[in-house]
């Protein structure tokens, strides 16, 4: 006896196909620069400097546990 094949009902209505989004490509944005401070602080850090002045106040260089270098108002 050979088998008849019936047509497989769905239960519920699948929702249609989508295509794959693409990704968008990003515009690069032209980077505003550092403030002054900051500027003065890099280069504090680049030269190994102990101490650096901003705005007439004094920073002074300090580290942590770990050896993170920063500036600290003095």
């Amino acid at each position: 006896m050979a088998k008849k094949y019936t047509s497989k009902k769905k239960c519920c209505p699948c929702p249609k196909k989508t295509m794959r989004k693409t990704r968008k490509t990003r515009k690069s944005r032209k980077s505003r620069g550092k403030n002054q401070f900051f500027t003065l602080m890099l280069n504090a850090k680049k030269t190994n400097k102990p101490a650096f002045t901003y705005n007439g106040k004094r920073y002074k260089r300090t580290t942590t546990k770990n050896g993170l270098v920063f500036y600290k108002k003095a």
